[in-house]
């Protein structure tokens, strides 16, 4: 099996990690519109999100059988995409 996933999804984000009902101050807003804007709480907050996920996918990657490719993109569904599976700017591995 080959994982493939962003470590910073950006549906994720704005659905599950800091929905409005969770945010009722909309102190999120601006970073979740654009990353550029996030605090140092907030990127600190997505790195410990990254970080779980990498624990929790540690077990799974040490199988000869199974492969991932964990970048860190704030992407959504960017495999079935092509404007950002094969954007200028896509992340490339040799």
């Amino acid at each position: 099996m080959f994982l493939l996933n962003a470590a910073y999804d950006a549906w994720q984000v704005q659905a599950s990690l800091a929905p409005p009902t969770a945010d009722p101050h909309g102190d999120w807003d601006d970073c979740k519109k654009n990353h550029a804007e996030c605090n140092a709480t907030q990127i600190n907050f997505f790195q410990d999100f990254r970080n779980q996920m990498l624990n929790a996918v540690k077990g799974f990657s040490t199988s000869k059988r199974n492969g991932l490719f964990l970048n860190s993109c704030f992407a959504h569904c960017q495999t079935e995409r092509q404007d950002t599976w094969f954007a200028d700017d896509s992340p490339v591995v040799d």
